[in-house]
């Protein structure tokens, strides 16, 4: 069994969102992997033989305090490990508990450059959430809640909430409490506050965004895959931002309230005004253990 640690969605060993990629060669149960990916802290993807035909590999994925059936920034990491020790390349079929994923290791000029994912096709819930409490779970005022409130979900489904800007997004302050009850109530796996307004406009930023999940033994999630994909998608899909088929091209950043800012890009292809294809790119860095100590 081999461990590495990664910091994925940036290239500076510090930044974005740390994950553990182990390489299981010793089938390890379940109950073994849940207390490893405890040890660790961090969300932890193990890649393992897989089970379905076609596929190349299949990954499991564990919280400090659960399995996941499907992680972005976890799944990103890995595909970036394989590709760097030489174990994958081009396009791959991944298997996960959220369905075989469509998965590609790009290289550029011999060397590796992105890792990309396919999502599930998002799906969308307008419900009658309390607006009230969803600003009492982000410690800010109801007046400072966008609106619409939008379940979404492109495997694990989180309440989008709009903000006006990056200093808003800055000044939240969880109240746990709230926040429990909100996702409990809606079956939600955490909250993403976002905002159109972000500090890197200059930048071509899409979106700036950050995560409290719920259920995973982590207050605040630094750059979150599957939630960016679900923003993307809606964004989409409601015309608050305009397609430009064949395939539009989002960039969302998170993580700066933690000073382990992220970039992440979406890829997004529609067919007759509906989205058919949903993609998450990235870079990662493996962190050498130095650094890692």
């Amino acid at each position: 069994m081999e461990i590495y640690r990664l910091d994925v969605f940036t290239s500076v060993p510090g930044g974005g969102n740390p994950t553990a990629v182990i390489i299981d060669d010793e089938e390890l149960s379940q109950a073994e992997m849940q207390a490893l990916s405890t040890r660790l802290e961090v969300e932890a993807a193990f890649v393992l033989p897989p089970t379905r035909p076609g596929a190349n590999n299949r990954l499991r994925y564990f919280s400090p305090a659960a399995e996941m059936n499907l992680c972005g920034h976890a799944t990103i990491g890995a595909l970036w490990l394989l590709g760097e020790q030489g174990l994958g390349k081009g396009e791959l079929a991944v298997e996960t508990e959220a369905g075989v994923l469509d998965c590609e290791i790009e290289f550029e000029a011999g060397k590796l450059a992105r890792a990309v994912m396919s999502q599930p096709v998002p799906v969308f819930e307008e419900s009658n959430f309390d607006r009230n409490l969803v600003a009492q779970a982000l410690g800010l005022d109801v007046s400072q809640i966008g609106e619409p409130l939008v379940a979404a979900s492109t495997g694990r489904p989180k309440l989008l909430i709009p903000l006006a800007d990056y200093n808003t997004l800055d000044a939240i302050r969880l109240e746990q409490e709230a926040h429990t009850l909100l996702c409990q109530r809606h079956g939600l796996t955490g909250l993403y506050p976002y905002t159109l307004e972000p500090r890197n406009t200059a930048e071509d930023v899409t979106a700036e965004a950050r995560q409290f999940p719920y259920g995973i033994g982590l207050l605040e999630d630094p750059v979150t895959g599957v939630a960016m994909g679900a923003l993307a998608g809606w964004l989409l899909q409601s015309g608050v931002i305009a397609a430009t088929p064949p395939v539009t091209r989002l960039t969302f950043e998170q993580g700066h309230a933690m000073g382990r800012n992220g970039r992440a890009e979406i890829f997004i292809s529609t067919d007759q005004g509906r989205i058919s294809d949903i993609r998450l790119g990235g870079v990662a860095v493996r962190i050498p253990e130095e650094v890692r100590l």
